[in-house]
This record gives structure tokens, C-alpha cells and sequence, in this order.
């Protein structure tokens, strides 16, 4: 584990030299130190058995220095145990919460297996906490997209704002329509406002 947060001291750093949150919009290496200082939270979370939710990556940043690693881990057990013998709650549950509180996709959906991918912040913000679908409908529109499909999502969601390859836009548009992905027009068209 130690190994893990020397990790996560280093790319918090570099992270932060070069512009922290504030540039990562304009600069591909900070977004690939995000990438990296992301992955590197989950699997400190993985390891204490904890979802990957705002929360609990908050615990980890609190570590800025070696000294710091031993009552960060003590405080991730703890909130481990609590997490991992409270009851659980259901999906369509949290969801719901989720809209009462307003909460952003980075705050609800790893709790329920769901990446936080940028059509999943379409489906939540724009279809479901605009009650235009509800929890169950939003639920199978994406668990029934897979790594392959999210990543063709993306592709398709690039090039069509980017106007480029429209002949790859057209093919990709068909083949997620043959996989019954919805809103896909209106997807193309979405525009979030970050940070978000």
C-alpha cells in the first residue's frame, strides 16, 4: 500500500506544478497525470474495498507527504468497515437521492458500477434528473453499454463536435442506433459546462 500513496504524492505534485484542475482543459500531459493520479485512487480504493466516490478519494488527498500514509490508511479502514457492514442501499435508491441532492455523476455513479463517462453525465444531467427517464430506464441504458460501445460512443461524440471524419460519424451513428442507444442526436449536441 505504501508503494500506492508514494504514487499518489508524486502525481498530486506534478499534477499541481503544471496547473492543477484549473488547466487541465488545455494541456494533453496534465490529462494524462490526471488519468494516471485517478487510476492510482481507484486502486487504493479497491484495495480497502471502497467505491470510487468522491468521498472517500478526498481521504486520499488529504496525503501529502510520507508521514501522512499511516492515519490515511487507519482512516480508510475505518470508513471501510463502516461502508462495507452498512446495509446496502439499491440502485434506484441512490439514484434518487441523487436527484433530491442534486449530486453530480462523479458523486453517485461509481457506488453503482457505473463509470463516469461523458454520456453518462448526459443520461443523468439531461434525461433523468430532468425526469424525462427514471432511475430503472436510466440504469439500462447504461449497463447495457460496454467498454467497446462507450469508447465508439466517444469516438462519435468527438468527431461529430469536432466536424471531423463525417463518414465515421455516419458509420458509427448507425451502428449505436443498431445497439439501441438512445438520444444520440441529442448527444451530439450536448455541450456540459465545466467544472461541472
Amino acid at each position: 500500500m505504501k508503494d500506492l500513496f508514494i504514487k499518489h504524492i508524486s502525481l498530486s505534485k506534478a499534477f499541481k506544478s503544471k496547473g492543477g484542475i484549473n488547466a487541465i482543459l488545455i494541456d494533453d500531459e496534465l490529462q494524462t497525470t490526471y488519468r494516471k493520479k485517478h487510476d492510482n485512487e481507484d486502486e487504493i480504493l479497491k484495495r480497502f474495498g471502497l467505491p470510487k466516490v468522491m468521498k472517500f478519494r478526498a481521504i486520499i488527498w488529504d496525503v501529502k507527504c510520507e508521514d501522512d500514509i499511516e492515519r490515511i490508511e487507519l482512516e480508510l479502514k475505518n470508513e471501510a468497515e463502516i461502508y462495507l457492514i452498512s446495509p446496502p442501499k439499491r440502485e434506484v435508491e441512490l439514484l434518487n437521492e441523487a436527484k433530491l441532492k442534486d449530486l453530480k455523476t462523479y458523486e453517485v455513479l461509481a457506488e453503482i458500477g457505473i463509470d463516469d463517462k461523458l454520456h453518462a453525465m448526459f443520461y443523468f444531467e439531461e434525461y433523468f434528473k430532468k425526469d424525462k427517464i427514471n432511475a430503472d430506464e436510466f440504469i439500462d441504458i447504461l449497463k447495457n453499454i460496454d467498454k467497446e460501445t462507450s469508447n465508439k460512443i466517444g469516438r462519435f461524440y468527438f468527431c461529430s463536435v469536432n466536424k471531423k471524419e463525417p463518414l465515421e460519424v455516419e458509420r458509427l451513428f448507425v451502428e449505436l442506433t443498431e445497439k439501441q442507444i438512445p438520444y444520440l442526436e441529442e448527444f451530439k449536441n450536448y455541450r456540459p459546462v465545466y467544472p461541472y
